[in-house]
């Protein structure tokens, strides 16, 4: 917790194979200014407030925006958080509005409780803790960070409010958890690069009625993923059998929960880098003439994948198409053996 050095983190994107992971070093600070404003906070941003403890937690405290930012646990080895509201400081209320990079990471916490007023939730915040079960996100926060619960893998539910105001969730935020369900909140307008990668107990997804960005391999890895859904309004995206396409068909973005013999629409230009990564249902895909990019990786891992028909001859393709396919028997292109 606080006596870690919080300044120097390993971001492990939930990648699992080898060409794929990746480890990024970089010094971490937090702002009660920018949380304050509901802006990002994360890299190069030095610390502005005064650093105080209240009840067992470590704050930087801004006396002039009269907000607090929790930075980590003053005791090791605690059980149960319950971040306030507000905390007292020299007489004055100070609203807590973010919890800062890493101020968790690796904890022994089984329960959190988070304060009304928190607008985000830094990078790394909670990554590595694991025995925390669930998470409600309060209805202000407007950003979750990149692997802000990254290989909490007892988090099995994530609950949001109804009206959240939730903008976006970060690269690997929820990574490697065992959440069964999700619906992205109305609000967020974008899911970061394996944002829910490797959720193998993901069985059913909701996409928001303002989601307009997919990161790659979001949802990479969920072998257990069935249901695939849109929110009325969502007009930034097409869901045919669950597979996930952009508006128009331009683009296949995600191909996780594709099963059987799947004929990738017509019309589609491009299979997005990592769009299949690890689905363990699919047997063959049929990828019609109008497709004039596979992104890399895009069948990584398909462990069941035993034929592709490339309709029209060979494809612009990136690196690693069907790295890890071990059953992959036949590749048909232009209709030849």
């Amino acid at each position: 917790m606080i006596g870690k050095n919080n300044k120097i983190y390993r971001f492990l994107c939930i990648l699992v194979i080898a060409c794929m992971i990746v480890t990024v070093s970089h010094d971490i600070y937090v702002s009660a200014d920018e949380i304050d404003a509901a802006e990002s906070y994360g890299e190069d941003t030095e610390v502005t407030g005064t650093e105080y403890t209240f009840n067992g937690l470590v704050y930087y405290v801004d006396t002039a925006k009269k907000t607090a930012v929790v930075a980590g646990s003053a005791e090791s080895s605690v059980k149960t958080l319950d971040i306030p509201d507000t905390i007292t400081y020299e007489g004055s209320s100070i609203k807590v509005v973010g919890i800062g990079a890493y101020a968790f990471e690796a904890s022994s916490l089984t329960s959190v409780k988070i304060g009304a007023n928190v607008l985000e939730i830094g990078d790394g915040a909670f990554a590595f803790s694991e025995e925390i079960k669930k998470i409600t996100v309060p209805k202000k926060c407007t950003r979750i960070g990149n692997a802000a619960f990254f290989m909490c893998d007892s988090l099995s539910k994530v609950s949001f409010n109804k009206k959240a105001k939730l903008k976006s969730i970060g690269d690997g935020a929820f990574a490697g958890t065992a959440i069964t369900a999700v619906t992205i909140p109305s609000a967020t307008t974008s899911i970061g690069d394996a944002s829910f990668g490797e959720c193998r107990s993901l069985q059913s997804v909701t996409l928001g009625k303002k989601l307009k960005s997919i990161g790659e391999g979001a949802f990479a890895g969920c072998s257990a993923l069935t249901t695939v859904k849109k929110a009325s309004g969502n007009n930034s995206f097409v869901i045919e059998d669950n597979v996930i396409y952009s508006a128009g068909y331009a683009e296949l973005v995600c191909g996780t929960a594709a099963k059987g013999n799947y004929k990738i629409k017509e019309g589609t230009r491009v299979i997005k880098a990592r769009a299949f990564e690890g689905n363990e249902a699919v047997i063959s895909v049929e990828i019609p003439d109008s497709v004039t990019l596979i992104g890399e990786c895009a069948f990584i891992n398909c462990l069941s994948l035993e034929k592709v028909t490339v309709l029209g001859g060979f494809k612009e393709t990136e690196a690693n198409i069907f790295y890890g396919c071990d059953n992959l028997k036949m590749i048909v292109c232009g209709g030849e053996g």
